[in-house]
């Protein structure tokens, strides 16, 4: 009697120990990516710096890293380079750049990017969280085509697919950078900013969202 007393102790003691482990492997809080729609504090997310152009794909070893902070009641978008980046090696890619946003779910406003990484290229101050047509996007001999009229109007298109070398991004909102800025564009989804990629004459820069398994939004 007294060793099935002792074994329903352990037992109890056993499974208390389990229990409690298992909710606190659940309601273990994960980091989430930044979201567009609803920027908060301590959301982080890293893109991979690349530079490409037709068929070619070269990363260049370089992430950025992608904060929301909140500062004095209001929202920043906070950019630097990690430590590991070759890029490091310039005095100006050590800096960490600031600059405000804000969001109302259907409009992403970030009015002083000019310092930004990502966004610099960007013309307008705002980027459209509501795409309003399908259209083709394809890279070819270093230049894009789509209609005119996204840049006249400001349309967010709608791309099903979008191949660049290997890499492959499936229903993304595109839109155009600006008449000065031809072949630059934003690719994202009504959450995530997905690739930030500029072309020039002189030379190309783009980012893209690094997607760890155990980040989510």
């Amino acid at each position: 009697m007294k060793c099935i007393c002792i074994l329903i102790i352990l037992g109890g003691i056993f499974f208390s120990s389990c229990t409690d482990f298992s909710r606190e492997h659940i309601i273990k809080p994960q980091r989430k990516r930044v979201d567009l729609r609803d920027p908060q504090p301590g959301q982080i997310s890293y893109y991979e710096m690349f530079r490409a152009c037709g068929s070619s794909h070269e990363s260049t070893g370089d992430t950025l890293k992608l904060e929301v902070i909140g500062r004095d009641g209001f929202l920043y978008f906070q950019e630097g380079f990690t430590k590991a980046s070759p890029i490091r090696s310039f005095d100006w890619a050590k800096e960490i750049r600031t600059y405000a946003i804000n969001s109302d779910g259907k409009q992403f406003n970030f009015p002083s990017k000019s310092s930004s990484f990502l966004f610099w290229f960007y013309e307008p101050e705002y980027l459209n969280l509501n795409p309003s047509r399908p259209t083709p996007l394809s890279i070819e001999e270093c230049s894009f085509d789509f209609p005119e009229t996204f840049y006249e109007e400001r349309f967010i298109g709608v791309v099903p697919e979008f191949r660049m070398a290997s890499y492959i991004l499936l229903d993304q909102w595109f839109s155009p950078a600006s008449l000065s800025y031809r072949n630059s564009f934003l690719l994202y989804t009504s959450n995530e900013l997905h690739m930030s990629f500029f072309l020039s004459i002189s030379f190309s820069r783009g980012f893209r969202l690094i997607h760890p398994g155990m980040d989510r939004i």
